[in-house]
């Protein structure tokens, strides 16, 4: 039997699609049966009738399910149209509320503190905004009424959730944050607002990442927060991310590229790597970074021209050339005295007589030091040709550096008018005082090697104090003043480049009368010099000594190079040990050669200077070596407790033998002569190099007084006459302004902390290392023009590559090699010189064939001889 459709009713027969068929009362038609049953009782009042179990076989077709689908349909876009409208309206309404009309705020009475989710959505809220003439009240979604409390409780995250969630405030809400963040970037691109983060030569000068932020944060808040967290708190992938939007936005806006151009530039990036991370990272091609050195070093020597009346105005006018009868040197040049040697067997002194002092001026110190040395660059072609071969270039790199102590009350006046040789030797004084700095630097071995000490950390000196401590610990002010195209090695060149460099001396245009032999006279014109100092290594100092004799007879001051003052720095002195080490002492335990060997160090050479860092290396895990295999040897002779202080002192009393020999040693054992030779050098050696970390100019020149001695002893005949030299200076030709400029001049600051003084050329072969870098993959663009422009700026791209290093997320990526640690080293040592105990202990008449040494060269040396050798030196350069 054919069945029918309960609402049409249609015959259901056959396979056609109308015939298809559901039960009405079963699960299937269940939303079918809900909306027949809602439109019964909508029109007629009562639901759909059931009369009898045959009703509930009822079948509704296919056709009107159709129907009641496009009806549920047309339902759901109503209520999708509504939302919106309510929507908008909602937004109109929520806008015009301000805060203080929340108290018009009214709701329906609540018949409990905690509802359910069904009735608070049935729920409504009434708001009402008082006007002048008039009120106006609007209804208040539930979504409505919730934002508003989380805005009164001041729940802000939960607000923004809140609406960025919903669908109907979230595109409205990313909309306002964009307009925001637009309205903060046009603010800090206008003409109007002077922003640090404009490309300017001052801005790069002192980039900082902590400015660039500030900066970011002051002035685009909006914008920098939501960079802030999606970049987890980076705060320089978030600046980075913004200083590129912001040079989207106006290419002024373009520091951080500056810097990181100049960064590029500094670290020799070539011009494939730039091609390649250019597009991506919108920096500066290569092009602008190759012009960039020359803009960010104009004016590089404004810093000189404040000096020179202060400097001219306080110190007297150098002598006239008639005035002296002796050879002329930077001493003759520098002095404004007649110099006279004579020899005295009681005093052996050297009589000087002065001609003329100045008194001190009472302003602010305004000095500089000039310091220069060789920069060497080969350049070898791709293709050799008769035309065309490797190219040898030999130039003149320097910088100055402006005093950091105030020497402006420190006394012009001459020291004296004897030279008593004796005091360039160390005295008594001295020895005690090197061995009580000897002590605190073996006290710093022993807590750090041994734990017998550890506790007694705190206890131990690790910044030795001086008189200039503090004003040592500031950052140096360091003015590069580029490459002159000229050879030091040659006499004539050397003369053109003490001539250019001439030119930073503070001079001042003076005239005097001049009487003719006819008895008339003529107004003579030159120039009143302040002699500044010059340094650099023995090499340097010797050829522009040479350079300056040659100019004596010239007719001006200017022209006879008066204003310079040429003085040897440090670093090139502290290679001094070529004595202890011998290719045959290999087989001999505790040598130097043995221990090379041992810790199958390759990378020493023989010759120091061919591997300064290597050697020195070498020669601290040495030290450290000796000085705990001593302390073990002193604990295991003392019965009791005793603290580092005194085992210190213990191995000094043993070992260390300066000008005298430790009671109760027998010199005749040759073994522990060479011992004691060997701590004490090596203790010497960190001694020289502690006073130079922590800028102890005074420590560093008593330090030259037991160079002097190893230079005679070890047959270093040039050092030699550098130390007599310098020790002169400092202690008799220089007044005392000029000696302490001497003494304090010496270091470089490139870290503004305590401890981080270095020497001035071995800062210069810092700067000579960046610049071989920069210059290394100029490839074709290799021309003089360009070799000038990158040395005068390598002072500030050393300072912003340095300025990245520090404050980079990444600290494992260092300019500066990091140090491994010796203790595998060390104890090697320690077990070797154990192994032998006879090394360290005193045996009578026990002789060395490889090292035939009976004294120590500090505690065995021809005073009369080495005084004699003085002398010669101060009659040759006096």
């Amino acid at each position: 039997m054919a069945s029918k459709c309960y609402i049409c009713c249609q015959l259901l027969e056959g396979k056609s699609q109308k015939a298809k068929k559901l039960l009405l009362f079963e699960e299937a038609a269940k939303k079918y049966l809900g909306v027949l049953n809602d439109l019964s009782e909508d029109k007629f009042g009562g639901r759909i009738p059931v009369v009898d179990d045959e009703c509930r076989k009822c079948y509704i077709c296919n056709s009107c399910c159709g129907s009641i689908d496009r009806l549920l349909n047309l339902k759901m876009k109503v209520e999708e149209e509504k939302n919106k409208l309510i929507s908008k309206l909602e937004t109109l309404i929520t806008t015009e509320v301000t805060e203080p009309q929340l108290q018009n705020y009214t709701s329906t009475p609540r018949t409990s503190r905690k509802r359910s989710s069904s009735s608070r959505e049935l729920s409504s809220s009434i708001l009402t905004v008082p006007y002048e003439t008039y009120k106006k009240t609007y209804t208040l979604s539930p979504f409505t009424e919730e934002n508003i409390k989380r805005m009164a409780r001041k729940s802000y995250r939960s607000l923004s959730t809140s609406l960025l969630d919903s669908d109907r405030t979230g595109d409205i809400f990313l909309l306002q944050l964009l307009d925001q963040m637009k309205k903060e970037m046009k603010h800090i691109c206008s003409t109007t607002h002077n922003s640090v983060l404009r490309d300017s030569n001052e801005a790069v000068r002192h980039f900082s990442w902590d400015v660039l932020s500030d900066e970011l944060w002051n002035n685009a808040p909006t914008l920098i927060t939501v960079l802030s967290e999606l970049a987890l708190g980076d705060q320089q992938l978030s600046c980075t991310i913004a200083s590129m939007l912001l040079k989207k936005r106006l290419p002024k806006m373009g520091l951080l590229q500056r810097a990181v151009s100049l960064l590029l530039y500094g670290n020799g990036t070539n011009t494939k790597n730039e091609a390649s991370t250019s597009p991506v990272q919108r920096f500066a091609s290569t092009n602008e970074y190759d012009e960039e050195p020359e803009d960010i070093s104009n004016g590089h020597e404004d810093i000189f021209i404040e000096t020179e009346d202060f400097l001219v105005d306080n110190e007297v006018s150098v002598p006239d050339d008639d005035s002296s009868e002796s050879e002329i040197d930077d001493f003759a040049e520098q002095l404004e005295d007649t110099c006279s040697s004579r020899r005295s067997d009681e005093n052996m002194i050297v009589q000087c007589s002065s001609l003329e002092q100045s008194e001190v001026a009472n302003s602010n110190w305004e000095g500089f030091k000039i310091v220069g040395d060789n920069i060497d660059k080969n350049i070898r072609p791709s293709y050799e040709r008769l035309n065309s071969h490797t190219i040898s270039l030999h130039y003149f790199h320097s910088y100055a550096a402006l005093d950091r102590i105030d020497l402006s009350g420190v006394s012009d006046a001459m020291k004296g008018s004897l030279i008593n040789v004796s005091k360039l030797l160390p005295s008594k004084d001295d020895v005690s005082e090197t061995k009580s700095h000897f002590s605190i630097l073996i006290s710093r071995i022993l807590v750090q090697r041994m734990t017998e000490f550890i506790s007694e950390a705190g206890t131990v000196v690790w910044h030795i104090p001086h008189e200039r401590q503090a004003e040592m610990s500031k950052k140096s002010t360091v003015v590069p003043l580029g490459v002159i195209l000229r050879n030091e090695n040659k006499i004539d060149e050397m003369s053109k480049i003490l001539d250019e460099l001439h030119k930073y001396v503070p001079a001042k245009e003076v005239s005097s009368q001049n009487t003719l032999p006819n008895g008339e006279s003529e107004e003579v014109t030159d120039d009143k010099l302040y002699q500044i100092l010059i340094g650099g290594d023995q090499l340097t100092v010797a050829r522009a000594r040479s350079a300056i004799g040659i100019r004596r007879n010239h007719n001006t001051n200017k022209e006879k190079l008066q204003g310079l003052i040429p003085v040897v720095e440090d670093w090139h002195a502290r290679v001094i040990f070529v004595r202890l080490m011998k290719v045959s002492s290999g087989r001999q335990r505790g040598t130097l050669m043995q221990l090379k060997n041992l810790l199958q160090a390759t990378s020493v050479p023989k010759d120091p200077k061919q591997n300064v860092k290597a050697t020195e290396d070498f020669l601290y895990k040495v030290l450290v070596g000796y000085i705990v295999a001593a302390a073990k040897e002193v604990l295991r002779t003392i019965n009791g407790p005793t603290t580092v202080q005194e085992v210190s002192q213990i191995i000094i009393d043993r070992y260390v033998r300066l000008l005298s020999v430790p009671t109760g040693i027998d010199e005749s054992d040759a073994i522990a002569t060479y011992t004691s030779e060997l701590i004490t050098l090596l203790l010497l050696w960190e001694d020289f190099h502690d006073a130079t970390r922590e800028g102890d100019g005074k420590r560093v020149m008593m330090l030259w007084k037991f160079l002097l001695i190893v230079f005679n002893a070890t047959n270093r005949y040039n050092y030699r006459i550098e130390a007599v030299t310098l020790l002169l200076q400092y202690n008799f030709l220089f007044s005392e302004r000029k000696a302490q400029q001497l003494a304090y001049s010496r270091f470089i600051n490139t870290h503004g902390r305590i401890g981080c003084n270095i020497s001035c050329d071995l800062h210069l072969e810092h700067l000579n290392r960046r610049l071989k870098a920069i210059l290394r993959n100029l490839q074709s663009n290799m021309q003089t023009k360009i070799i000038c422009r990158a040395a005068r700026s390598v002072g500030f791209v050393q300072e912003i590559c340095s300025q990245f290093e520090n404050e980079t997320s990444n600290k494992t990526i260092s300019d500066k090699h990091p140090v491994p640690s010796i203790a595998k080293d060390v104890s090697l040592i320690v077990d070797t010189l154990e192994d032998s105990p006879g090394i360290l202990v005193n045996t009578p008449n026990r002789s060395e064939s490889l090292f035939k040494i009976n004294k120590t060269i500090l505690e065995d040396f021809d005073i009369e001889n080495l005084t004699g050798r003085i002398i010669n030196v101060a009659r040759t350069y006096l």
